[in-house]
């Protein structure tokens, strides 16, 4: 087996597992811990669901087509999680570590944060699913 097969098939485990942990805490079958400021468990399922997608991606290489749609569902799931951070986060998770900034303009400037990426990560999954659509063009 080469290094990069290799490297490829732990990257795949790991990220696999990985999914599975936090799929399984956040669908509330395990029980390792509570969740931080009152965060709903489905966030910690979503996560799950993007670490295992991702290591599908991971593993079925360089097929395109279908890396593209996994590619929008991914992004669409990472903005679903921005978007809930951004309009539902608790005050207390908003800590930046600015020398310049109070910390009552912590929040807004979070909320601003996490809504950008929440956009940001819908138009890439828009592009990417667009992607998908496209017919395969001959080389």
């Amino acid at each position: 087996m080469n290094k990069e097969i290799k490297t490829k098939l732990i990257i795949t485990i790991v990220c696999f597992f990985l999914g599975v942990f936090y799929l399984l805490e956040g669908l509330d079958i395990t029980h390792y811990g509570e969740m931080v400021n009152n965060t709903p468990r489905f966030m910690l399922a979503l996560v799950g669901f993007i670490f295992i997608l991702a290591s599908v991606m991971v593993h079925i290489g360089k097929k395109e087509r279908l890396n593209n749609f996994l590619a929008s569902v991914l992004t669409l799931v990472m903005g679903l999680i921005f978007g809930w951070i951004s309009l539902f986060g608790k005050e207390s998770s908003f800590s930046g570590n600015g020398v310049f900034i109070s910390y009552i303009t912590n929040l807004p400037v979070g909320r601003i944060m996490f809504g950008m990426g929440s956009i940001i990560a819908f138009i890439i999954s828009i592009i990417a699913f667009r992607m998908f659509l496209r017919p395969k063009q001959s080389k």
